[in-house]
């Protein structure tokens, strides 16, 4: 979007040569189209203040997760084309979405942290012991390990910031639901007489068994989705099968 100084109108002489220098400027950037008040003439470009004048522009695609933003190339651009006291200012989806994401939500490590909280005051009631601490214990280790896993993966490919989440908070909630089940299976042992060694052999051949073919099916299934074209979702694919479980 270009603002004129005042004094200066769009549908001028002067203005529409102006905004046929910059936009056009931006044209000779290699694989940028667009489409303004200047090349189609059409005044659904134009503000109602008479100085203020919108373009499109169209970028090739880049096939990235996360391309990089062409504002401020876009905005040094047009300028020199400008005269003094216009104003450039470009937007997009990059652009709206680094300018917002800065201030909303609380972070990975805080929203994990404020889970990790919120579970173990339910899992002090259901155990009633410092058995409470064992299923976060493993869900520290797990996701620990899962993020060094996928900072390797950064290393040869683009990863989704989505797959944080993943890690993190689905995560937190496989390890803790794993953990539950083994305590529990553990704990049925003891009830009927083994003792605490025997009883932790028997819970591995029932439920370890069920966690470790549960583990398996679920990262095969998330693994499956690298063979989809979409760039976000074979990130997903590649880096969530790594998730704890």
């Amino acid at each position: 979007m270009v603002t004129l100084p005042p004094g200066h109108s769009a549908v001028s002489p002067g203005g529409h040569r102006a905004l046929g220098r910059a936009f056009g400027a931006v044209t000779r950037e290699p694989g940028l189209r667009v489409a303004d008040y200047a090349s189609t003439g059409d005044r659904a470009f134009l503000g109602n203040d008479g100085r203020t004048s919108y373009g499109l522009v169209f970028t090739p695609v880049a096939g990235e997760l996360s391309p990089p933003s062409l504002g401020p190339q876009i905005t040094a651009t047009m300028t020199p084309a400008l005269s003094a006291g216009s104003r450039v200012r470009v937007t997009g989806m990059n652009e709206l979405t680094s300018g917002g994401q800065a201030r909303q939500g609380f972070g990975v490590l805080a929203e994990t942290m404020l889970a990790g909280a919120a579970a173990l005051a339910v899992l002090a009631f259901v155990f009633g012991s410092a058995l409470a601490l064992v299923p976060l214990l493993m869900a520290a280790a797990a996701i620990l390990g899962c993020f060094l896993a996928i900072f390797g993966l950064t290393e040869i490919t683009t990863v989704s910031v989505i797959v944080q989440y993943l890690a993190a908070l689905i995560g937190l909630g496989v390890a803790i639901d794993y953990s539950l089940l083994l305590v529990t299976r553990w704990r049925e042992e003891l009830g009927v007489g083994h003792d605490r060694e025997e009883a932790v052999n028997r819970a591995m051949a029932t439920a370890g068994r069920s966690v470790a073919f549960s583990g398996v099916t679920v990262a095969i299934g998330l693994l499956s989705l690298i063979v989809l074209p979409a760039p976000a979702l074979r990130s997903i694919g590649s880096a969530g099968c790594w998730c704890p479980r």
